[in-house]
């Protein structure tokens, strides 16, 4: 006979230590279309460091009865008990959101036989987003206290209108600039006007990730060392592509 086990408690911090590449992304500079003559259209690309403004976890915990309502029921009250430790530990409400609930069967398997039903699992994730990243350890050992049996994250993140965004595109428009100059430099002309300009989106990348993992049995859910906990700094990369007028 065999069935589903549950896993122990595993904790992964991220850190992040050094830069990526952008070389060989794509062209940086495109032939000019037949229908813009006289132009030169050029890709730019700008990169920007910043310290992460906040972290992501998600808590997950679950329960297993021969009934499927009882597994739910528990599993929910479960988690109930996380969003309200979450709380207690300075999460506030709208930054704390369940991301997962399922219900699947589990079942015993005979040779020869039809695999049968032996109970019900129930699973719940709650997601926290922690703004002040010297208390994702306290958070996390709130959660796991509270009776989390897994933890993931933290997700370092940046907010929406974090400056170094916008820092990463303008450099990105320098090098398309700088580009252009060279390769109308080189054939005998001049860069003028800017003829249209659009961006990709930028994206925020962990230049580097040193993992640290931490095995906790769900009865022994003690305190996160803080210095596992380093959120080092993300890398903004911005693309752009600027048509200018050739003189």
């Amino acid at each position: 006979m065999r069935t589903v086990r549950s896993a122990p408690l595993v904790l992964a911090a991220i850190a992040i230590a050094t830069a990526l590449t952008l070389a060989g992304c794509q062209p940086a500079v495109v032939a000019s279309s037949a229908a813009l003559p006289d132009t030169v259209t050029v890709q730019g690309f700008g990169t920007a460091l910043a310290a992460p403004d906040k972290a992501e976890l998600s808590f997950s915990v679950f329960a297993k009865n021969a009934d499927a309502k009882a597994a739910m029921s528990k599993a929910g009250a479960d988690g109930e008990a996380i969003v309200a430790a979450l709380k207690k530990a300075g999460v506030a409400k709208e930054d704390i959101q369940t991301t997962g609930v399922t219900l699947q069967a589990e079942y015993a398997y005979q040779e020869g036989e039809s695999p049968r039903i032996t109970g019900y699992r129930a699973d719940v994730t709650v997601k926290a987003t922690v703004r002040d990243i010297a208390k994702i350890a306290d958070v996390i050992t709130a959660g796991t206290q509270a009776g989390a049996k897994s933890v993931a994250g933290p997700t370092f993140l940046l907010d929406d209108d974090n400056p170094t965004k916008f820092e990463a595109v303008k450099r990105a428009v320098a090098d398309a600039k700088a580009r252009a100059e060279a390769m109308a430099g080189a054939g005998g002309r001049k860069v003028g006007e800017v003829v249209s300009m659009a961006d990709s989106a930028v994206a925020a990348e962990a230049p580097s990730a040193l993992e640290r993992a931490y095995a906790t049995k769900a009865d022994m859910a003690g305190a996160v060392p803080q210095a596992a906990i380093e959120p080092g700094q993300l890398e903004m990369t911005a693309q752009v592509t600027v048509v200018y007028r050739l003189k």
